[in-house]
């Protein structure tokens, strides 16, 4: 059966350590920064047309200065240009252009090294893009089983190898991509390493056998439990039918 709109749930909060969230998601113009507890979500039914549409998890460099600022800046740069990419090529251009912005604006505005990852999702009417750059990640739930698609950009010593900024010079970015089919009944999660550090993937994938609104909530109370030593940010993306007819309202951003 076709897709002709996407269920979308997200919750970001602080954590139980950081002293603020530098997570951002992006659900197409809309960002979700701040939450209060797991059942405090952003859920919205969306639909999709002929203009992309951008979900996205930024994870602003922590130990950085401005890494809020940067996770912001990339989700609102990207958005922006990602509606305009109808191609693999146009995506990479995208990103590669909000790296060398996010470079320049750290140095005119004092922040110097601010950078922040990306994981995200560019979902048309028949095909969908995923993307990163760091260690957000993406999974496809499919046939109960959880996949990793995403490429962790971190190197041995455990540091991030790449990222949007960062630098005090600008470095191209090479991001990992793929494309996927949309396909009813698939499910993508979308998390920052606040998850994934503390969730391994077995837990995961048991929590994403749940209804979507009790899946995200059971990751958020998860990380909380086991202490909660970074931010956390998840997004659950699930390609609905086209006979889908009850489309709520976001209820809270």
């Amino acid at each position: 059966m076709s897709v002709s709109s996407v269920r979308v749930l997200a919750v970001s909060h602080r954590g139980s350590v950081r002293p603020r969230n530098e997570d951002r998601v992006g659900i197409g113009e809309r960002q979700v920064s701040v939450s209060g507890s797991s059942t405090d979500l952003f859920e919205s039914v969306l639909p999709l047309s002929n203009e992309p549409l951008p979900l996205l998890v930024c994870d602003g460099m922590g130990g950085h200065d401005g890494g809020e600022l940067a996770s912001g800046l990339a989700i609102e740069e990207l958005t922006a240009r990602l509606r305009e990419a109808h191609d693999a090529a146009g995506i990479v251009a995208a990103i590669r252009a909000v790296n060398v912005l996010i470079v320049r604006r750290g140095g005119d505005s004092g922040q110097v090294r601010m950078g922040t990852t990306v994981a995200g999702l560019s979902v048309g009417l028949r095909r969908s893009f995923w993307f990163n750059v760091g260690d957000s990640r993406i999974y496809r739930y499919r046939n109960g089983f959880l996949r990793q698609l995403s490429t962790d950009d971190v190197g041995r010593d455990g540091g991030l190898t790449q990222s949007l900024g960062g630098t005090t010079d600008v470095v191209e970015v090479d991001p990992h991509l793929g494309e996927e089919p949309n396909t009813s009944g698939w499910s993508y999660l979308l998390c920052s390493d606040g998850i994934t550090k503390v969730i391994d993937l077995d837990e995961m994938e048991q929590s994403m056998k749940l209804e979507p609104r009790k899946a995200v909530a059971a990751l958020f109370d998860r990380a909380m439990n086991v202490g909660a030593p970074d931010n956390i940010s998840v997004l659950l993306v699930a390609m609905l039918p086209s006979d889908v007819t009850d489309v709520p309202e976001a209820t809270r951003v």
